[in-house]
Formats: C-alpha cells, structure tokens, sequence
C-alpha cells in the first residue's frame, strides 16, 4: 500500500471515529432524555440502538463482535443485549436495570480499554508514551518532564 493510500484508509477510519462518537453523544441524549420522561420505552429503545450503532462507529464491526461475544463475558454480553430487548420490548425498567447491572459490574473496564487501545493504535506514533504540545519543554530549559524520570527511575529499581 503507497503511503497515500494508508493516508486516506486512517482518515476513513477518523471520519468513521467521528460519526460515531456523534451517535453516542445522541444516544446520550436519548437515554437521559428517556429517563427523564418516566423511563418512555421508546426514547430508550432510539438510545439503546444509537448506542450499540456509534459503538460499531468507533471500533468497527469485528472488534464489536469480539468485545461482546468472548467466552468470559457471554454472561454480560446476554444481560446487556437482553436488557437491549426488554426495553425494545416496552419493558423499560426491567430492561435498564438489566443494561445498569452489566455496565456497572462486567463490561465497564474492558470498554474504556479497548477505546484507549483504538486511540492508541489509530492517532499516536508506534512507542509513544504521550504527546505534548510543541515547545513544552523547550520554555522550561528541560529535556524531559521530571515526573517522566521519577518514573524510568522507580521502574529501573
């Protein structure tokens, strides 16, 4: 692949980043909305479904399917997706405190890891430890950041 074409697949792939963190700030929208309304079945049910959606924006299909169907989460996956159905079902209760038990005990740490993982693996150079803004250093006649060496230090001991 000539550079230019790794060039337009990694804008494709930010362009898709971008339309679902949009579907996820609606979904928000939706779920508070709908809960703020006596938990409306239908507000819910567009949340659920734009939630699920600008999941799928942001790590893509494979990776939405391998988070939610891995052998040690099957248990959570079927809580939250059922949860999904009671409250497409106009069980709105039922089905939130199923989604809220899932979210809050099994899938909580696994999905900020695997958004951390996205964002590393798709905007940050290979071995990076992080970015700061251009001349940070160079302003306070440093090299490096003295917490940055505390940490080198307290790993090489």
């Amino acid at each position: 692949m000539s550079h230019q074409g790794h060039v337009i697949c990694i804008l494709q792939e930010f362009h898709s980043c971008q339309i679902g963190i949009g579907l996820m700030g609606f979904s928000l929208f939706f779920l508070v909305f709908g809960m703020l309304l006596y938990f409306d079945s239908v507000l819910l049910g567009f949340g659920n479904i734009l939630f699920l959606t600008g999941l799928t924006f942001i790590i893509g299909f494979k990776r939405t399917a391998q988070f939610f169907f891995q052998r040690h989460k099957i248990r959570g996956s079927f809580f939250f997706l059922g949860g999904v159905s009671l409250v497409l079902c106009r069980w709105p209760i039922i089905g939130m405190l199923a989604e809220s038990y899932v979210e809050f005990v099994w899938l909580h740490t696994t999905l900020a890891s695997i958004c951390m993982g996205l964002f590393k693996t798709l905007f940050l150079p290979r071995d990076t430890l992080a970015i700061t803004y251009s001349g940070a250093y160079i302003e306070q006649n440093k090299v490096c950041s003295d917490v940055s060496v505390q940490c080198l230090e307290y790993v090489a001991h």
